[in-house]
Formats: structure tokens, sequence, C-alpha cells
């Protein structure tokens, strides 16, 4: 079954990435995106095919590991989404795939597995979300926190099935999935990034109506928590000894947050656009530059958070002071 989603591993045939400018013109707007991503030049290496001994036992690995995933996303699928398993069997892959892509050197299963479960569930807690009004949404939140502490809800006391009970159940199943695989301690400091994540998406609401500063230091404040990458740090954190754990790394992670989390508004501009969504970085600025007496200029706008896009990319590509 598994094969047919054309699962794969990724290789790095570049230990040392090679910087390339992407140029993206707007369909619809007169403006172009210009991104510099480290290219490390992947391989995909098929499931199928198997050749050598390292081969299949790196994808057997790969299958089980996504076989793990695939029976979590079943038992966790929202009663509101009106998928078939074959459905939830290709995103879950899917999900495997993206992570696969973007961390090939991470490999212990125990950190694919959460890492993998922790992409599916806040891509389906963002689409809960947006369902919900502002304070049906700060209720979701805060019940996912009492999830992630392995305590009780009303909402599990009562046996009701609100968009918050789907929220909680979600979180709930989610807790008990990475608990089998990893350490109390490992778990703790997972748990604890999830927890600023989900106190990044309180401020986002807060954000969005008025009720705190506008501008686009304080957007960046909340967005770098909200894009969800820290946890996903705080896995491969558990897995290095303390002497392997550099002092920039911090400086690193708080780059790499920066920069996917623009990198994200950039790319679906013009979706926010089309659909009057006002919570991106480039239209945040453009805000910016009214309340400062400037007409609005979205390419001005485009210009100014591409370039602090590709100022973190160069912190990320900087790692105790060499190239990596």
């Amino acid at each position: 079954m598994l094969l047919r989603h054309g699962l794969c591993e990724y290789q790095k045939r570049k230990s040392h990435p090679e910087l390339r400018t992407f140029y993206v013109k707007s369909k619809r707007k007169d403006v172009t995106l210009n991104m510099d991503i480290p290219h490390h030049d992947l391989i995909s290496i098929p499931v199928k095919g198997d050749t050598d001994d390292k081969t299949v036992n790196c994808k057997a690995a790969l299958k089980s590991m996504a076989s793990r995933h695939v029976d979590f996303r079943l038992a966790a699928a929202p009663s509101w989404m009106d998928m078939t398993k074959e459905d939830i069997l290709a995103q879950a892959i899917g999900e495997v795939e993206t992570f696969s892509l973007f961390f090939p050197e991470v490999r212990a299963e125990h950190v694919r597995v959460c890492m993998a479960a922790w992409l599916g569930v806040i891509c389906t807690v963002d689409d809960l979300l947006e369902r919900m009004t502002p304070s049906e949404a700060e209720a979701a939140i805060e019940i996912s926190v009492v999830a992630l502490q392995g305590k009780e809800s009303v909402e599990e006391k009562s046996g009701g099935i609100s968009l918050a009970g789907e929220v909680y159940s979600l979180m709930s199943t989610f807790r008990k999935h990475c608990c089998r695989y990893l350490s109390e301690a490992a778990a703790k400091g997972f748990f604890y990034e999830i927890d600023k994540v989900f106190n990044g998406f309180v401020e986002e609401i807060g954000f969005r109506q008025g009720h705190t500063i506008r501008d686009l230091e304080r957007y960046m404040e909340i967005r770098t928590r909200t894009i969800g990458v820290a946890p996903f740090f705080a896995l491969i954190r558990s897995e290095l000894p303390p002497s392997d754990y550099p002092d920039d790394f911090v400086a690193v992670q708080k780059a790499m947050n920066m920069a996917v989390g623009l990198q994200n508004d950039l790319i679906g501009l013009e979706k926010d656009l089309e659909n009057g969504e006002l919570l991106n970085a480039v239209l945040v600025a453009m805000e910016q530059q009214e309340e400062e007496g400037k007409e609005k200029d979205l390419a001005e706008a485009v210009e100014a958070i591409c370039a602090l896009h590709n100022q973190n990319i160069a912190g990320v590509m900087v790692y105790d002071g060499k190239e990596v």
C-alpha cells in the first residue's frame, strides 16, 4: 500500500549547501519574489528498487515509521473531515515525505514518528481554528494545553463533540502517541515548545483583533511561534549530548523560525490578497508604511520582506561561525 504512494528517502549530495536565488513573479500583481534558498542537491531514493543491505535497511525503517504515522492519522482523524481511509493514507504519506525532504539526515525512528505526527497535528489544528470564532478558538487552544498535560477536559467528561472537543481528542491522541516513543525528558521539552506554539495562536487572535501593537516586529514575534518549527528542533536537540549542543544553535534556530515564517508568508501572499487575509508579513509592512505617513507600496513591502527573509537564510547558513 505504501509503495503506491511513492515513498522516498532523501540524501544530500552536498554537505555544504549552495545558496541559490529564486525569482517568482506574481500572476496577478506586478511584483516579483526574490528569495535565497540553500540547495543541498538532494536526491530521492524510492522505496522500490532496493540494491544493497544499507539501502534495504534504510527503506525498511522508513516504511516502518510511515506505517506508524498512518496508524496515528487514522486514530486521530477529526470527524468533521470528510475523508476516506485512502485519503487519510495519502495525507499521512505526504506528511512523511515533507519532513523527510526538510530533515533528510534525521534517521532516529522515534524522532521521525513524532516529527510526522506534529506536522499532521499543526496542519489539522490550523484548519480547525479557521472554522471557529475568536472565543471558540481561544477555548480550543486552552483545551489543547490541557490535553498536552495529560489532563481530562470538561469536553471529555461530558462526551461533547464540539470543535473544541475535536481539538482535545486530537491533542490527547497525539500526546499518547508521542509518549510511546520519547523519553520523559524529551517529551517534556517537545510539549513545552508546542505549548509556546499554542500561546502564539492566542496572541495571533489578539493581533488580528487589534488588541496589541500592529507592527512587523510584533507580528514576527508571533509568527515565529505559530509557524511551528521550534518543536522539530526540540526533538533534534533531545538526541544531542550536552557536549554537542553548540552555543550559537539557538541563534540558528531563531533565524530558521524567521526564515520559514517569512517564506510561508511570501509564497502565500497572492492567496492572502485574494482572500482578504491580513496576517501576512508583507501586508503588515504595508500597514506600517501607512502609519509612517507613506503611501502603501506593495512592491516596496515585498522587497523589504524578501530582504529580511534572505538575511535570516544567511544566518541559517552560518553555524558555529562556519559555513555549513
